[in-house]
């Protein structure tokens, strides 16, 4: 079983007063609903600091620099404000987030001015939480408390993190399935209070879509540059192009490596790394002090945050994918695609039993019964399947005819059987860049 960490926004810790929480009718004493939820459940708390909270954490405008400058003497300094009030979880952490806005500390009347854009709030809690999904932590958010902006986006955050497990495993569902949860409760108003906690399931469906389009890999230039660019178009065209090989029925391509080239896992993982890198120096941040205010200055006014966050989920797509790919070629027989590897891996595995692969399996099966009648037909020399489909009539229009006979495209597919009556297949290897671009719909 997943363990668990579970999330807060934290305010002012001063604020906040002794409550006892009940959740799943087991009661627990508390200052933050987190601690209660993690007591209960065994899980780890984990507060997520907004900048601006130093105005509450350090009255001297110097000391606050130096908290803003130094993230662990931050962390450090919140953990403590808590310790003063009696809340000492063993398992808690503090992660800090990006503020934008101007913030006032009242006692000493100075100010922060926090520069930048609410996508570096968005970018620094989908790392947070795509590290901790990596570890396989199953997610629960408090979102009712906290500062407004911050469980809304984190709310946001956790959904699209989920969106990025279902598409890591795709065509699959994972396994186990992840299992985050919304907590809610209203706010306390005084000590001891009696505070019931809801819970709700994080759902969601992904669509049976690539995260980037063919156009959007080719735009991957104006966000990376150098290599890191380049390996990122190889990879996702790679991994577009088998996508569309499952979604758009034709199985063949996903077997020849002139069509696709298989991706290593350490690779995609590399990339996927070097993505998120990427992106947290981006929301990186430097602190300069006035007389009166501290001014946070971050570079993320055209930070693209959601073609980030998509670029990522193509990258786990494409690393599930491609382990469809090495698995499938281990079925090839000397350059040849058995018809009955192809049936069991598309309609009796990826397609069966998924509503919306159901016109797929019907379509391929058709497909399949017609070259299987060819079998009494076929010798063991390799012939155009077009030959015995059509006569040797070749395609008028051979794009649309490719899809609409699942990629066995009579004009470019050999077939024949070997001396146990397997039927064999393949694409002749001088058409191969025409059905990479095909798929590609260029």
């Amino acid at each position: 079983m997943a363990s668990s960490a579970v999330l807060q926004v934290i305010g002012e810790p001063k604020n906040y007063k002794k409550t006892r929480y009940v959740y799943e009718n087991e009661p627990c004493e508390a200052l933050l609903a987190a601690t209660a939820v993690a007591d209960i459940t065994g899980g780890e708390v984990i507060l997520l600091a907004p900048e601006s909270l130093v105005t509450s954490l350090e009255p001297d405008i110097d000391e606050a620099c130096k908290l803003l400058e130094n993230p662990k003497m931050f962390e450090q300094k919140v953990l403590e404000q808590l310790d003063n009030g009696s809340e000492n979880h063993p398992k808690t952490t503090v992660e800090i987030l990006p503020s934008v806005g101007s913030f006032r500390q009242r006692e000493k009347d100075w100010r922060i001015n926090a520069q930048g854009t609410f996508a570096a709030i968005e970018a620094a809690l989908f790392l947070i939480m795509k590290k901790l999904v990596k570890e396989g932590r199953n997610i629960t958010m408090v979102v009712t408390s906290g500062l407004n902006i911050y469980p809304a986006l984190a709310l946001r955050t956790l959904y699209n993190i989920l969106t990025y497990q279902l598409l890591a495993a795709y065509p699959h569902e994972p396994n186990p399935r992840p299992c985050h949860k919304i907590v809610y409760h209203t706010i306390p108003t005084q000590e001891n209070e009696e505070i019931q906690i809801e819970t709700q399931a994080v759902e969601t469906t992904i669509y049976n879509a690539f995260p980037l389009t063919n156009e959007e890999i080719n735009d991957l230039g104006t966000v990376y540059r150098g290599d890191l660019r380049g390996n990122l178009v190889r990879c996702l065209k790679n991994g577009l192009k088998t996508f569309i090989c499952i979604n758009r029925n034709t199985p063949l391509p996903l077997y020849h490596g002139k069509i696709i080239e298989e991706i290593s896992q350490e690779c995609v993982e590399k990339l996927e790394q070097q993505v998120a890198d990427d992106l947290r120096k981006r929301i990186e941040h430097t602190v300069e002090k006035e007389k009166v205010q501290i001014t946070i200055k971050r570079s993320t006014e055209n930070l693209p945050i959601s073609f980030i966050r998509r670029t990522m989920m193509a990258l786990a797509m494409t690393k599930s994918l491609m382990k469809l790919v090495k698995e499938a070629r281990k079925n090839m027989v000397n350059g040849f695609v058995p018809l009955d590897a192809i049936k069991t891996l598309f309609i009796e595995e990826i397609y069966q039993n998924r509503p919306h692969f159901t016109h797929n399996r019907h379509l391929l099966e058709s497909e399949v019964e017609n070259i299987e009648k060819l079998r009494d037909r076929l010798g063991e020399t390799e012939q155009y399947l077009m030959n015995f489909l059509s006569g040797g009539k070749g395609s008028s229009d051979m794009v649309r005819n490719f899809f609409a006979h699942s990629g066995f495209l009579g004009d470019i597919t050999y077939v024949k059987k070997d001396s146990s009556s397997r039927i064999l297949l393949r694409y002749d290897s001088e058409r191969a860049k025409d059905v990479g671009e095909w798929l590609l719909g260029r």
